[in-house]
């Protein structure tokens, strides 16, 4: 739990160094084999706290509870969480797409758009912020459908695959600050403007 969170404080790879694999025999856990973990994810970059951030880390730690209780939220942050397994670019991408469409997905028609609208009503500090906000995240979609649609490996770049999970990660953690249900969080972005703070 404290991995994945420290994931979503901040930007860095942060992995477990070791692995146990085990089996429980009569409650009572038994080892099957164990060794060094391999680091995964992007970027190779080892996760650093600087020391003007460790205040706000451990204040972040501590109230912040998981797993999350709206099943929607959790799902984003599993996603989030599994894009830093893989060593492929695209199949990372793909599990932060995933994470966007749990958060602001209620059907299948017009999910680029609705998705891109959402992030940029969510996230944007103002009129301007939120027109590029919604511009690069729809963009990022058009990616993400034409490497699902094509399989052209090519469409996407490891800063691609950065910037969206800069974009999941501040969504997941702006919708667990309004705690609102996630048909009620969709419902206050849809009547909110850009600019506009909908919370």
């Amino acid at each position: 739990h404290v991995i994945q969170l420290m994931r979503l404080f901040k930007e860095g790879n942060i992995f477990m160094p070791v692995v146990y694999y085990y089996f429980v025999d009569d409650s009572i856990p038994k080892c099957i084999m164990g060794g060094r973990a391999l680091m995964h994810g992007f970027p190779p970059d080892l996760y650093t706290i600087e020391s003007s951030e460790i205040s706000d880390l451990q204040i972040f730690l501590q109230n912040t509870k998981l797993p999350f209780k709206e099943p929607s939220l959790q799902l984003a942050l599993g996603n989030f969480n599994l894009g830093y397994r893989f060593y492929n670019v695209n199949l990372s991408f793909l599990s932060l797409m995933i994470s966007l469409e749990a958060l602001f997905n209620l059907s299948n028609t017009e999910l680029g758009y609705r998705i891109s609208r959402s992030v940029a009503v969510l996230l944007g500090k103002d009129k301007e912020d939120s027109a590029r906000i919604f511009a690069d995240v729809k963009n990022l979609y058009n990616k993400r459908s034409k490497f699902v649609h094509t399989g052209n490996s090519n469409t996407i770049e490891i800063e691609d695959m950065l910037r969206l999970r800069d974009y999941v990660r501040k969504s997941i953690r702006k919708v667990r600050e309004i705690g609102k249900s996630k048909q009620e969080l969709l419902d206050m972005l849809n009547s909110s403007g850009f600019g506009e703070e909908p919370h």
